[in-house]
């Protein structure tokens, strides 16, 4: 093993090192633009960069200013997308891990530590030297103990890990991440940061690029702020916090102030053990806070209860990921979900949602849903409720046992409900919008996100109108309106997640299952999530959300529930 912790350079790279006498850039821009083709605009204009041996950069901006852009064109993934400007000398290879991290997995292996050595193999790296390559790269980002893991059960964090280490396996120098701290944890955040300080010291260098400030960005030597293409700012942004928010940058440090748009502030707890019914702790809100929407009725009541959830157990391929869960949801509250990468966060949303579980049990049966298949039920949006459960490989999925149950306010059992029911009362949008998408335009998306309720065909045409109406509205509220006509897969992660949001919305349901909902913001977008689950919970709704952002969740959650591996299992580091 090297000074970096990494493999030793793949076929092709170039070792450059941070020596006296070796100042070659690693990549330089002289004036570089970029348009995309048939965009009237070009999405970069006039950059100038430098990037040497041993330096880390972050460059951070709104949606719309380009860093993604940025990144690719540092990449070199831009030859034949549209019309350059200006000079880009590349003098070492670069890798990039885009910000959709799923899109670079192939759901082809066997194993995380198969799909890690996919990129070395098709690359040419020798056979002998490709499982010392896998461990070290692996070992140097802490997820050596998935290496046997389907990648299909690992958690959006573990998941953009892997994609990491398999880039690398291949030692480039320069090493490029769009919005890196997506989806993880802190403590796997503090393991990407030192892998990627030991790259720089042994002479590779860093290029970081997205629309969050967090513990990677301020690491770096220089944070560079990019305005509608153009690098227009510089400076001490941890001395000088205003100039996130001139740039409209979102800050998920916990030292950054309160969060635009947030009604109110919650406490923030030490962690506590869940995955037991001992585990779960239920903090109560701060004395003299009132969350938006409520009656001040006692807490816990009848009235005030939209959701109670009594031992709720989840099995995954023979590991107990929850056991014994109890929890309840109120009127006119958000409950923040928290636990790091692996606990089981997004296991405990899939299992209210009903995505879990064996999958011929009756109430999905073809025969209990007249006219729709046990693969096209729309919990928000079309998510193949098949998909979550279903291993991506050859078909096969996790043996799933799920016990428990889920009464409403009315006492119903939903557990006892076929899924597309169940989702009128909980409307699940999980950590990847793209699994959720399948229409043409995000008009579409939401035209179809919810069937028309049985009716003769003489009302056919007001039933279209009025849903007609409702898109147009919930479009304006998420502000979507401007990308009717475009493609889901065109909108940014972020957009995306909105565009899922929204047809959750028209399920009119009484709670919202968030999982991971600002992935990818920036600071606007993190107003426009604050303002919808205000009005939400306002009106008298429940909101339950999975999260890595402590910052966003201690000032916009009434309640936070700890989540980590039971105690009596094995860690199931499950999604």
């Amino acid at each position: 093993m090297n000074a970096t912790g990494l493999p030793p350079a793949g076929p092709g790279s170039r070792s450059i090192r941070a020596e006296p006498g070796n100042p070659i850039p690693l990549l330089t821009l002289q004036k570089a633009g970029f348009r995309y083709r048939d965009a009237d605009a070009a999405a970069l204009r006039d950059i100038d960069l430098v990037i040497r041996p041993g330096e880390g950069i972050a460059v951070l901006g709104p949606q719309g200013s380009g860093t993604s852009t940025l990144a690719r064109l540092a990449a070199g993934l831009l030859s034949d997308r549209g019309e350059h400007s200006g000079t880009v000398n590349r003098n070492a290879r670069a890798a990039l891990l885009g910000d959709d991290p799923e899109a670079q997995l192939t759901g082809l292996s066997r194993s995380a530590a198969e799909e890690v050595s996919l990129p070395a193999r098709l690359t040419g790296m020798l056979r002998d030297s490709l499982p010392g390559a896998v461990g070290q790269a692996m070992s140097a980002l802490s997820i050596a103990h998935l290496a046997g893991r389907d990648v299909s059960t690992l958690s959006g964090g573990e998941r953009q890990l892997t994609a990491l280490a398999g880039l690398l396996v291949l030692a480039p120098p320069l090493v490029i991440l769009d919005q890196p701290g997506l989806a993880l944890d802190a403590r796997a955040r503090a393991h990407l940061l030192r892998a990627l300080d030991a790259h720089r010291q042994a002479g590779g260098a860093v290029l970081l690029t997205g629309h969050q400030h967090d513990e990677l960005s301020a690491a770096c030597d220089h944070v560079l702020l990019l305005d509608r293409g153009r690098l227009t700012g510089t400076g001490n942004v941890t001395a000088q916090p205003a100039l996130l928010s001139r740039y409209g940058v979102w800050d998920t440090r916990p030292a950054a102030g309160p969060v635009p748009g947030s009604a109110h502030s919650a406490p923030q707890d030490a962690p506590f053990r869940a995955g037991s019914s001992s585990c779960v702790h239920d903090t109560s809100r701060l004395p003299g806070v009132q969350a938006p929407g409520r009656d001040g009725g006692e807490e816990g009541t009848g009235q005030d209860l939209l959701l109670r959830v009594r031992g709720l157990r989840v099995r995954r391929g023979g590991r107990t990921v929850i056991d014994g869960v109890d929890l309840d949801l109120l009127a006119g509250t958000t409950t923040a979900l928290l636990g790091a990468n692996g606990s089981g966060k997004s296991t405990l949303l899939a299992a209210l949602a009903g995505l879990l579980g064996p999958a011929d049990r009756p109430a999905d049966r073809p025969a209990d849903r007249p006219g729709t298949s046990p693969e096209d039920i729309p919990a928000s949006g079309r998510r193949r409720t098949g998909g979550l459960t279903r291993g991506r490989r050859r078909g096969k999925r996790p043996v799933d046992d799920v016990a428990g149950s889920i009464i409403d306010r009315a006492g119903t059992e939903l557990g006892a409900l076929p899924l597309h029911a169940r989702a009128r009362h909980l409307a699940w949008v999980g950590q990847d919008p793209g699994m959720q998408l399948s229409a043409a335009s995000a008009r579409a998306e939401l035209e179809g996100a919810v069937p028309l309720a049985r009716h003769r065909r003489t009302e056919r045409t007001r039933l279209r109108a009025r849903r007609h109406e409702q898109v147009d509205g919930i479009m304006e509220r998420l502000d979507l309106q401007h990308d009717a006509a475009t493609h889901p897969y065109d909108l940014s992660p972020a957009r995306r997640k909105d565009l899922v949001i929204a047809s959750a919305l028209l399920l009119e349901p009484a709670a919202l299952l968030l999982d991971e909902p600002t992935l990818g913001r920036d600071l606007a977008g993190m107003q426009r999530l604050n303002t919808l689950l205000n009005d939400f919970t306002g009106a008298g709704g429940t909101v339950l959300v999975a999260t890595h952002d402590l910052h966003w969740a201690s000032s916009i959650a009434d309640r936070t529930v700890h989540l980590c591996p039971p105690e009596d299992t094995t860690p199931s580091h499950a999604p």
